[in-house]
């Protein structure tokens, strides 16, 4: 094989497991689908009196940095959207956890109520107007 067949087969590949890991918008809803209540507060503490949004990234994740921007932007916005916890998954503790929400590739979004239920969970890059729809399920 040729050194030029072998990088193009490198090259595929490698691009293959990029898309498969940080898809991009392939939602998943799961209701009432939780981790115990002892493993979210261990986590991230009691979720928020209004809800909690969960954010898991991977800082080399080409999907999340394209939605970090956008993410930042978004908060900057909407100061009263004090709820959004970003949680990297290249921390141990934080990728056990996402694995408990059922995450399938990232960007991972999850909205818990305030009692720590899951009512959304899916991944995928958000716009502006996305997030505005998951801070808006914190109020249902």
């Amino acid at each position: 094989m040729s050194v030029k067949k072998i990088r193009a087969a490198f090259i595929i590949a490698w691009l293959a497991l990029v898309l498969v890991g940080c898809s991009v918008n392939n939602e998943q809803l799961k209701t009432g689908e939780s981790p115990t209540e002892a493993e979210t507060k261990a986590a991230i503490g009691k979720p928020e009196k209004e809800g909690t949004i969960l954010y898991f990234y991977a800082p080399k994740c080409p999907s999340c940095q394209e939605q970090a921007p956008i993410l930042e932007k978004w908060q900057s916005e909407h100061p009263e959207a004090k709820h959004i916890q970003k949680l990297s998954i290249t921390q141990e503790e934080n990728r056990n956890l996402a694995k408990t929400f059922g995450m399938n590739g990232i960007p991972f979004f999850v909205v818990l109520d305030e009692d720590g239920e899951t009512v959304y969970s899916g991944k995928g890059v958000r716009t502006a107007d996305q997030l505005d729809e998951l801070n808006q399920r914190l109020a249902e």
